[in-house]
């Protein structure tokens, strides 16, 4: 299905390049080159309004259908928020987003515990980044933990409106992370890293809490169920069971990022609750019960 979907969005791609060069450069139609180019170059805005979304996703071996299915909801992803956005009189090149994935110490590299794409408002290259990721490693422990609060590091040190973190584990304990470094490699390897200083998940998410970011739990696996639903409570954000290995996965990945893009902007331009949300059930949401869920969180301490 995800192939299918890929193909599908390929075609789409070379049918628009395909007139743009037939009816636009070739038949001189200034329109079709005018809407072409300002689709596909659009650059940053030069105004303080700017909702940078950080999708944080596990990238170990379990995470292969969340990268899979990420690679054909990315287009949707932007095309449905740009047609809202529209609809509503609301400059859609406002929006950017980041696909970043964590791992955990035990990665051959110290690159492959963190690999992130730039903030950008364009799908295509959000999709040559998604195109080169590979879920890989992970310690096969049960339970596992992953190295989130690396993640939640990386979301503090380039700032960010909000946080969707999505994976199957839980975040490593100070001990884990503790024996995970002198295990792999070492103090004197992560020592002459960007990960020298020790870091811990309820730190990275003092801070965050301290700047009013919000940080969206989507669990994949019960194991994470717990401690995502108590991350998204403390930061006041929302959680949910994302049935990403599900046969409407991908549907149910491209409606939690995109819902929550949306909600965002509302909440930054002072808009009328649920109004961008509401247009988008009635637009995208076929089936209510499934599609469009109530996101909940539960009263918890981190």
């Amino acid at each position: 299905m995800n192939n299918k979907k890929l193909i599908e969005n390929s075609q789409m791609l070379h049918m628009e390049a395909k007139t743009f060069m037939e009816k636009g450069m070739i038949g001189n139609d200034l329109q079709t080159i005018r809407e072409f180019l300002l689709k596909w170059n659009k650059g940053p805005i030069f105004n303080d309004f700017r909702l940078k979304t950080l999708v944080l996703m596990d990238g170990t071996g379990s995470m292969t259908q969340l990268l899979e299915k990420c690679k054909s909801a990315v287009f949707s992803i932007f095309e449905r928020t740009s047609i809202l956005l529209e609809e509503h009189f609301i400059d859609p090149s406002c929006i950017y987003l980041q696909f970043a994935v964590y791992r955990n110490y035990n990665t051959t590299d110290e690159q492959f515990i963190l690999e992130n794409s730039n903030f950008e408002n364009n799908s295509f290259n959000l999709l040559s980044f998604l195109s080169q990721l590979k879920a890989k490693d992970g310690l096969g422990f049960v339970p596992e933990t992953k190295a989130i609060e690396i993640g939640l590091w990386h979301a503090n040190r380039v700032g960010v409106s909000q946080v969707i973190l999505i994976g199957d584990a839980p975040p490593n304990s100070k001990d884990k992370i503790d024996s995970l470094r002198a295990n792999y490699y070492g103090e004197n390897y992560w020592g002459e890293t960007i990960f020298a200083e020790k870091t811990y998940y309820k730190k990275e998410l003092e801070k965050l809490k301290k700047n009013n970011i919000k940080v969206h739990g989507f669990y994949v696996h019960e194991d994470a169920k717990k401690n995502f639903m108590k991350i998204a409570n403390y930061t006041g954000g929302d959680s949910d069971f994302l049935d990403v290995n599900g046969t409407d996965g991908e549907t149910l990945l491209t409606n939690f990022i995109t819902l929550k893009i949306l909600k965002i902007v509302e909440e930054q331009k002072g808009l009328e609750a649920n109004l961008l949300l509401d247009s988008y059930k009635k637009k995208y949401c076929l089936n209510k019960s499934k599609d469009c869920f109530n996101l909940k969180t539960e009263s918890m301490e981190i």
